[in-house]
């Protein structure tokens, strides 16, 4: 995937995954963000329902810039546990997000990604 998103978020990449800590809960994300060229953006809004996501209408709009896809909280017991935290994290990723960013990465791999006009 090129760098098609703003410099200035993800280091340039349009999409962002992560973990984030709200409150006593751990999360993981999957965000689609802003592209450089607002049109492509929209266009890969729409390839992406082929492949079965069920985006908002307004995630589909020219001003649009973030949309997520993905995102799960667990409940963390006791946070001086890490063992207990890599076992939130690993089943946020892999029992519940994989899917989710399999099929994300089929459609990354199957639009036509062209290189915006530069500013």
């Amino acid at each position: 995937m090129p760098k098609a998103g703003r410099e200035n978020w993800n280091k340039g990449y349009p999409i962002a995954l992560w973990f984030t800590k709200y409150g006593d809960t751990l999360g993981f994300i999957v965000e689609i963000g802003p592209f450089t060229d607002p049109e492509q953006r929209v266009l890969f809004m729409k390839h992406m329902e082929n492949y079965g996501f069920n985006l908002k209408e307004r995630s589909k709009r020219l001003e649009s810039q973030f949309t997520r896809i993905y995102t799960k909280y667990i409940k963390i017991k006791d946070w001086s546990n890490k063992d207990e935290i890599l076992e939130v994290m690993m089943y946020l990723y892999n029992d519940k997000a994989k899917q989710t960013i399999d099929t994300l990465l089929q459609a990354v791999n199957t639009f036509t990604w062209q290189k915006p006009e530069e500013l």
